[in-house]
């Protein structure tokens, strides 16, 4: 029962009895820690690599800059590594519940929800905010739903992740190719109801690795690329003739990679983005050892007043500084520490496909905290051992 419980709160993470003031909720490493101790109780050896996946960002909680005598850290920030940590030992531990009927039951939740909430959105938004921390969307117009999440960019994601989960359950032969369509079909027609952006590029995304793992011959494939991508231009040249908002915020985006400047200057969130990353890097180039937690805050100002891009992105946007990224965050933290934990998980313990990885990575880089639970079940999926249950 704690199993199943642990993966319900990782495959509903915006969603909480009591929601505090987070987008994503505490119970999944909560529970996960549960799951350890009992593990612990019941069969006291744990595996060296799951006994470093845990050390080190306990360790980390520590490695702060003392001169300074202040601490800015922020709190989400700041546990979201040791929460990842927690939530890949427990899913460790949990996956084998991860079954047809658990992801059927996951997925049947959302869609009935989503259905919910286009024919009644204003009761079911009342009824879902007290469930989550806020729904940002509640007009589903240019903007669309955000099923039992605050937004609907992070449940066009989550809904990726879904369609991920279901690939490596038939991989694995858990569930029936009939079953693997109908879940398909619910996960799409959600994702096109989220009208997201980066749900939509998540999507295609997806796409690409399925096209190129798929059995048609390698020179078939090449042709096949060019041939949609052509098409794409094409048809997004074609679309950019008309008012892109009309169509939606996600199809608006979609249009406008056709003309990367507009879509730029017209969708700050995207550029956020990009500006974090270009500050995880200049950290590691600056503080190569990071900064420790109390001064990530301060080094980052001095990071932005060094890089005349940056710069000039805040003072044009009048947007408000701040790190918006867990991965930025944790990169001025730790430095090439952080960077060297990530290369262990993603380069030796994990043996997920590539697929997996790359969303794990890009969820964690550009759109999720570090406590998003899909990033390290991902990672999880396949491991380099799996220590058996005392006889």
């Amino acid at each position: 029962m704690l199993d199943r419980i642990f993966l319900i709160c990782c495959f509903f993470p915006f969603v909480s009895p009591y929601p505090i003031g987070s987008d994503i909720q505490p119970l999944s490493g909560i529970f996960a820690l549960l799951i350890i101790l009992r593990r612990c109780i019941t069969y006291p050896k744990l595996d060296s690599s799951l006994f470093i996946i845990l050390l080190l960002p306990i360790m980390f909680l520590g490695y702060n800059n003392f001169i300074e005598g202040s601490f800015d850290a922020d709190l989400g920030k700041y546990i979201s590594l040791l929460f990842g940590a927690l939530i890949i030992v427990g899913f460790y531990f949990s996956k084998d519940k991860l079954d047809a009927p658990f992801i059927n039951y996951v997925v049947g939740i959302y869609f009935s929800f989503t259905i919910l909430l286009l024919l009644f959105p204003g009761p079911m938004v009342e009824i879902q905010n007290l469930l989550i921390r806020n729904t940002n969307s509640t007009e589903f117009g240019y903007r669309g739903v955000a099923t039992l999440v605050t937004e609907p960019g992070l449940f066009g994601g989550l809904l990726v992740f879904m369609l991920l989960i279901v690939d490596n359950l038939f991989s694995e032969q858990k569930i029936t190719s009939t079953n693997k369509y109908i879940l398909y079909g619910m996960i799409l027609f959600m994702l096109l109801w989220t009208k997201s952006g980066t749900g939509y590029l998540y999507f295609v995304i997806y796409l690409v690795f399925k096209f190129f793992n798929s059995n048609v011959k390698k020179h078939y494939k090449i042709g096949i690329a060019f041939f949609m991508v052509f098409s794409l231009f094409i048809l997004f040249n074609f679309l950019s003739q008309y008012e892109a908002h009309e169509f939606g915020r996600g199809m608006e985006v979609l249009i406008l990679l056709a003309d990367p400047e507009t879509l730029m200057k017209s969708d700050t969130s995207i550029m956020t983005r990009i500006v974090d990353l270009i500050l995880s890097f200049q950290s590691i180039i600056q503080y190569p050892l990071g900064v420790g937690n109390g001064s990530v805050l301060e080094a980052s100002k001095v990071i932005m007043l060094d890089s005349p891009f940056v710069q000039r992105f805040y003072d044009s946007t009048g947007k408000e500084f701040g790190l918006n990224s867990s991965f930025t965050y944790l990169t001025v933290a730790y430095g090439l520490f952080f960077w060297g934990y990530l290369a262990y998980l993603f380069l030796h313990f994990s043996k997920s496909n590539l697929a997996c990885k790359f969303f794990a990575l890009l969820y964690l880089s550009v759109s999720y905290s570090a406590a998003f639970p899909a990033i390290w079940i991902l990672l999880t999926l396949k491991t380099i051992t799996r220590v058996e249950e005392k006889s």
